[in-house]
């Protein structure tokens, strides 16, 4: 087998032969010829069957074995070590490191080229767009290079700061296994059989889904806006994070869309009663009682508005008891649940995981909105999120907006 260097020396010299049968035509102002597209052809044709050994041989290094190509509906066994949770602290670039050829990459001049624009000082994003864009005009980004928008989307997720789990998924499908109770033990006298415990075990599906959104930029902002690499990261990362927490807090659970807290009937919802810390300490002693720790809780800016303004009988601010979780708020967690009700989620946020898939793909979409002199940016993010364990987490449900007042 060829190795990851020969491979790239062969797409780079496939491509530039490429570029010069087109250049030539282009030059000359006339159509290709016959002869000219079939170069044209096998040398796009030789890119592609580079990169797929190119894949090959990294992920060979991952599995300790070289296997074929994967679809939604592979199943392979990990190698050891190959299943990598991540705490809200520890980022995925720390798995993914950017090789030289992709250090200083300018995501801009990177989808500037695949507009058709020729930005001046681009040679890594030229040599990016060589080894990435795919047969239909996309380009799939390395997972360095994805890793480290991941990243930045997962810091401003409010779910992460509440303690959720990321896990970096190998593979399109997973089953994670956990416990449906928790195993008790007991003391044996000697010489006598020791009692058994029931102890239930569950798995947890995970399948990456995809999603999607549509960046218009007008051509005068690609013209005159010299940090469009970063701009475009940040909207990239800031889309992620506001989907995840929507995903994770919310979601229906219907079509691709995966199921959120709110609406999983595995997960205990009690009505709210007319004192909230009341409230938070049921759900607390629920959790608590399943033998775990509450890590925090998350709420709607209208609920976390009435949290601040709670009054004792002499119009006196009741601040938050010692006891009390540390709070998140975000507009993901609705108003209108039911009527104007919303709710509270308290948790062990640890048992939420988040499965992502650490590479995704980014499409120029040049006449989508032509009319409006604007390009599109097409992006397709991959995860998908599931609760470990349901009695870790409670919500208390049917909250008003007059929650708490007299």
């Amino acid at each position: 087998m060829k190795s990851a260097s020969e491979l790239q020396h062969e797409k780079v010299a496939a491509f530039k032969q490429a570029r010069t049968v087109v250049d030539k035509a282009k030059t000359e102002e006339r159509e290709l010829s016959a002869d000219e597209q079939r170069t044209v052809d096998d040398a796009l044709a030789d890119m592609r069957v580079a990169d797929m050994e190119q894949a090959e041989i990294e992920l060979s290094k991952s599995t300790g074995r070289v296997t074929g190509p994967m679809d939604d509906t592979s199943v392979r066994t990990l190698a050891p070590g190959e299943l990598r949770f991540l705490k809200p602290e520890q980022r995925l670039t720390s798995f993914y490191p950017q090789s030289d050829s992709e250090r200083g990459l300018n995501l801009g001049k990177l989808l500037g080229l695949a507009a058709g624009r020729n930005p001046d000082n681009a040679d890594v994003e030229r040599r990016t767009l060589v080894t990435y864009l795919d047969a239909s005009g996309g380009v799939t980004l390395s997972p360095a290079v994805s890793a480290d928008i991941w990243d930045a989307a997962r810091a401003q997720s409010v779910i992460f700061k509440a303690g959720a789990v990321t896990l970096d998924m190998p593979a399109p499908k997973m089953i994670l296994p956990k416990l449906t109770t928790d195993p008790a033990g007991s003391w044996k006298p000697e010489g006598q059989i020791a009692s058994e415990d029931t102890v239930v075990f569950g798995g947890l599906e995970l399948q990456a889904r995809t999603m999607f959104f549509y960046l218009p930029i007008s051509d005068e902002l690609w013209q005159d806006c010299g940090t469009l690499s970063s701009f475009l990261e940040a909207t990239l990362a800031t889309c992620a994070a506001l989907e995840l927490d929507r995903a994770a807090l919310s979601g229906t659970g219907t079509g691709e869309q995966p199921l959120g807290i709110l609406n999983n009937v595995a997960i205990t919802q009690t009505a709210c009663t007319a004192n909230p810390w009341d409230d938070v300490s049921g759900s607390m002693s629920r959790i608590e009682a399943a033998n775990h720790a509450v890590s925090a809780m998350v709420m709607s800016p209208r609920t976390a508005g009435n949290f601040r303004v709670l009054k004792n009988g002499d119009s006196e601010y009741i601040t938050a008891p010692v006891w009390a979780p540390k709070a998140f708020v975000t507009s993901n967690i609705p108003d209108t649940i039911s009527t104007d009700k919303s709710a509270v989620i308290v948790g062990d946020f640890s048992n939420l995981i988040v499965g992502i898939r650490s590479s995704f793909r980014l499409e120029v979409l040049r006449e989508a909105r032509r009319q409006y002199g604007e390009v599109v940016i097409a992006c397709a993010m991959r995860a998908d999120i599931g609760v470990v364990r349901a009695a870790s987490i409670d919500v208390i449900k049917d909250i008003p907006s007059t929650y708490g007042q007299p």
